[in-house]
């Protein structure tokens, strides 16, 4: 037989009374973050979007690819708060040669789900998306340069090829731009990711 004493309902009263106070805290702690989280994800996409209106100049927009990554970005942490980038390609291609592309195709991986997701950029907008595959690909670092800074430095290897599309991708370390050709096989540079400088090329599909 337990015998409640008052001692006892004071006790009981204040391990309520904490317990009701501490999850009130996490409670409010834990929205706390999802608002700072959503505001912040809203400027990124504000701030890609304002670049995006800049510079449109026709029906179809052209962007670099680290605009297309702050418009990405913002639904991957949606996705996955430990959503990493680990690809990021012109998708099928491009004529243009400045570094900008219609659409941008921007790969995500997350350790905790140990799958990927790739989200899918036309004209600086949202337009679909892929997950549920799991990858190897590394991890692209904080600091890469930009698909402009990537395509000026290929061209002066390229500007004597008949080039008819430009494929641009990085994943890791390394942008590679893809020059396709009519006749012939394709041909391949390479250019590193943090410094924009060449370092390798290649011939072939």
């Amino acid at each position: 037989m337990i015998i409640v004493t008052k001692n006892t309902e004071i006790v009981l009263a204040v391990v309520v009374v904490a317990l009701l106070t501490f999850g009130g805290i996490y409670w409010y702690n834990s929205n706390k973050k999802k608002d700072t989280a959503q505001k912040t994800a809203d400027k990124i996409v504000e701030e890609a979007n304002n670049e995006i209106r800049k510079s449109q100049n026709s029906k179809d927009v052209y962007i670099k690819a680290k605009t297309a990554y702050k418009v990405a970005q913002a639904k991957a942490n949606e996705w996955s708060n430990d959503a990493k980038l680990i690809e990021i390609t012109n998708f099928r291609g491009t004529k243009k040669q400045d570094g900008t592309s219609e659409t941008w195709k921007i790969k995500f991986y997350s350790p905790s789900k140990d799958k990927d997701y790739s989200i899918y950029i036309t004209d600086g907008k949202f337009h679909r998306d892929d997950n549920g595959r799991h990858t190897s690909l590394n991890e692209i670092p904080e600091n890469w340069v930009d698909s402009d800074i990537v395509m000026k430095q290929a061209m002066q290897y390229l500007n004597e090829e008949e080039c008819t599309n430009y494929w641009i991708g990085i994943s890791g370390d390394t942008w590679q731009v893809k020059c396709d050709k009519a006749n012939g096989p394709a041909k391949w540079i390479k250019i590193d990711a943090t410094t924009g400088e060449k370092t390798g090329e290649r011939v072939g599909y």
